[in-house]
């Protein structure tokens, strides 16, 4: 699910000026890189149960790379071309002309000041939120599982089925 999920993420950006088989690449490349950023927050301990940092972060900042590298220089949806000067391709299609460096540039800018804002307001929320206890549930309840305790039960397929299966033979 997350691999369909950062290919879609990774193309937001370039999806109206990349040809499919750009889109593809830029889909792969994507799921990689998020497929890697799921392994390290793993190793370094860090808790992310859903992936959302390898999926928005390393799929987002790819996709912003990558709509500056496979750019055709044609909006595919409206047609649209760039100003005068720029014909508005990316690295692969221009050569690595001057402006296509200049549109990668801005691309990866963009990008760090998402991190920048998002660190900026993210940070001193959690911070606090921790500060007064507010981020985690109590260790007892970590330990019992929070399904199990705010829902009497498992979120987990499988016991799900388990229960529809004896609930379907108690019918009987």
């Amino acid at each position: 699910l997350n691999g369909t999920l950062v290919g879609a993420v990774s193309i937001c950006a370039g999806a109206n000026v990349m040809e499919p088989w750009a889109a593809f690449v830029t889909g792969a490349v994507g799921g990689a890189i998020a497929y890697f950023l799921s392994w390290l927050l793993v190793h370094l301990k860090i808790d992310d149960p859903v992936d959302a940092v390898p999926v928005h972060l390393g799929g987002g900042l790819w996709g912003l790379l990558a709509r500056a590298i496979f750019s055709s220089g044609e909006d595919e949806v409206t047609g649209n071309k760039y100003g005068e000067g720029d014909d508005g391709k990316g690295l692969f299609y221009s050569g690595f002309s001057e402006n296509a460096w200049k549109r990668f540039g801005v691309q990866l800018g963009g990008g760090l000041m998402l991190i920048v804002w998002v660190v900026g307001i993210c940070a001193p929320l959690m911070l606090a939120l921790n500060r007064f206890g507010l981020l985690r549930v109590l260790r007892s309840i970590e330990d019992e599982g929070i399904d199990q305790h705010m829902q009497g039960g498992s979120a987990e397929v499988s016991a799900v089925k388990e229960v529809a299966k004896r609930r379907a033979l108690s019918d009987l």
